[in-house]
C-alpha cells in the first residue's frame, strides 16, 4: 500500500451536464397552473421567461383565455392580457375563450373592434349576448364556431327580456351556462340552433320550469342545477319541476351526469326587525318550506337512472341521510364511479362516511362505495 503522500493528485470531475426536463413534464407544470385561480396569470407569465423550451407552450396557456377591458378612457392597457394580443399579432391564434361584459370594456375603442374580428379559434364565450359591435364583430367570423357558452342572464340592454339571437352558423355548442332567468320557452328558443349538439346544460332555478323537457337535447350527458332564490309561493311548483326535470334527462340514453349546486334562499322570506311574534313567524315559514323540499329529495335521487357516472350534490336541498340510504339500496345507480359532496350535504354526508358499521343505519355506506370503486370527493 503506498503513503498518502505517494498517492497520484486526484483529477476532478467534469461536472454533469443539466438533465433536461421531459417535454411531458414540462407540460404538467403549466397544465396545473389551471388550478391556482387568480395566480395563474402571474405565475405563466413568470414560467414564459425562465426558459426557451417553456415559454411556446406557457404563452399558449396564459393567452387561451382572455378578457376584453379597457380603462376608465376607454383606452387598453398594453399590460394586460388583451393589450399584450393587440401588440403582438402572432398570439392571437392562441385564444380560445373569450369574457366580455359590457361594463369592463368600451364598445368604442377601434383597436377592440379591429382585434375581435382577427381571433379566428375562438371557441368559448362568457359574457351577456349583446348586440354591440364588438360581440357581433367576434360571432360573426367565419371561421369562429362555438363549443362553450356562459352567460349571467338574458338581460341584454334591450327592453324586453328576451335573449339577442344567435348567429345562423352557431349551431356545434356543447356546454351551455345560464344563471338566472333561466325559463324554459326562453331556454329552449334560444338553445335551439345546437339543441342536436349539445352535452352539458347547466342553469339556474329561481323560478319553476314550466313544461320542462329536458329530452328535446337528445345528446346530453350532463345537467347541472343551480338552486338560489325561489319564493314560498312558487314552492309547490318548484318542486314538482325539479322532479319532472331530472326524470326528462333521465330518459336520455346519453345522460350519466346530474349536479346540483346552491345553498337555497327564499326571497319572501327575508329577516324580519318588525317585532319578536313577527321573526318567529317567518321562522317557522322558513323551518316549513325547507322541510317540504328536503321531503322531495327521495323523489329526485329515485328518478335519476342505474346508469349514472357522475353524482354532485353541493347543496343543502338535500337531506344527507336520503342519498346515504339510496346508495345503500336497490336503486343506487350500479354504474356511479364518482360522488362529490359539499354544503350541508358535504357535512352531513361525510360524517356518515367516516362512520364504522357499529355506528347508525348508514355505517356500511363507506365500504360499500369503496367495493364498487366509487371516488368520493369532499369540497368546501
Amino acid at each position: 500500500m503506498q503513503p498518502l503522500d505517494a498517492r497520484a493528485p486526484c483529477t476532478p470531475r467534469s461536472p454533469l451536464p443539466p438533465r433536461r426536463l421531459p417535454d411531458e413534464l414540462v407540460l404538467m407544470v403549466i397544465e396545473s397552473c389551471n388550478g391556482l385561480k387568480g395566480r395563474r396569470a402571474p405565475i405563466l407569465a413568470a414560467l414564459c421567461r425562465v426558459a426557451k423550451r417553456f415559454k411556446a407552450a406557457a404563452e399558449r396557456a396564459l393567452y387561451s383565455s382572455v378578457a376584453l377591458e379597457t380603462d376608465a378612457d376607454g383606452q387598453i392597457d398594453d399590460r394586460t392580457p388583451v393589450g399584450a394580443i393587440l401588440q403582438r399579432p402572432h398570439l392571437r391564434p392562441y385564444v380560445k375563450g373569450v369574457t366580455y361584459w359590457q361594463g369592463n370594456a368600451d364598445w368604442r375603442n377601434e383597436a377592440l373592434y379591429d382585434l375581435v374580428g382577427a381571433l379566428p379559434n375562438v371557441d368559448e364565450f362568457a359574457g351577456a349576448m349583446s348586440r354591440d359591435p364588438l360581440t357581433l364583430g367576434l360571432w360573426e367570423q367565419p371561421e369562429v364556431r362555438m363549443k362553450v357558452l356562459q352567460m349571467q342572464n338574458w338581460d341584454d340592454g334591450d327592453d324586453d327580456d328576451e335573449p339577442s339571437a344567435l348567429p345562423p352558423s352557431v349551431t356545434g355548442v356543447e356546454d351551455f351556462r345560464i344563471d338566472y332567468n333561466a325559463d324554459w320557452s326562453t331556454l329552449t328558443k334560444f338553445t335551439a340552433p345546437f339543441r342536436t349538439s349539445l352535452r352539458r346544460l347547466s342553469l339556474g332555478m329561481e323560478s319553476a320550469l314550466e313544461d320542462c323537457n329536458f329530452a328535446v337535447y337528445s345528446r346530453l350527458e350532463h345537467l347541472e342545477l343551480r338552486v338560489k332564490y325561489i319564493s314560498t309561493t312558487d314552492l309547490a311548483a318548484w318542486i314538482s319541476d325539479l322532479v319532472a326535470a331530472v326524470r326528462s334527462a333521465a330518459s336520455l340514453p346519453s345522460f350519466t351526469s346530474f349536479a346540483i349546486q346552491g345553498v337555497l334562499m327564499f326571497a319572501d322570506l327575508g329577516r324580519s326587525y318588525e317585532s319578536p311574534d313577527s321573526a318567529a313567524r317567518q321562522r317557522l315559514s322558513l323551518s316549513i318550506a325547507r322541510r317540504r323540499v328536503l321531503e322531495a329529495t327521495t323523489d329526485v335521487l329515485d328518478a335519476l337512472p342505474s346508469r349514472l357516472e357522475h353524482l354532485s350534490l353541493v347543496t343543502d336541498c338535500i337531506h344527507a341521510g336520503d342519498p346515504a340510504a339510496w346508495l345503500l339500496g336497490a336503486s343506487h345507480p350500479s354504474a356511479l364511479r364518482t360522488l362529490r359532496i359539499g354544503g350541508a350535504v358535504g357535512y352531513g354526508l361525510g360524517g356518515i362516511l367516516r362512520d364504522d358499521a357499529a355506528k347508525g343505519p348508514y355505517g356500511a355506506l363507506a365500504g360499500t362505495l369503496e367495493r364498487a370503486g366509487v371516488g368520493v370527493t369532499t369540497v368546501e
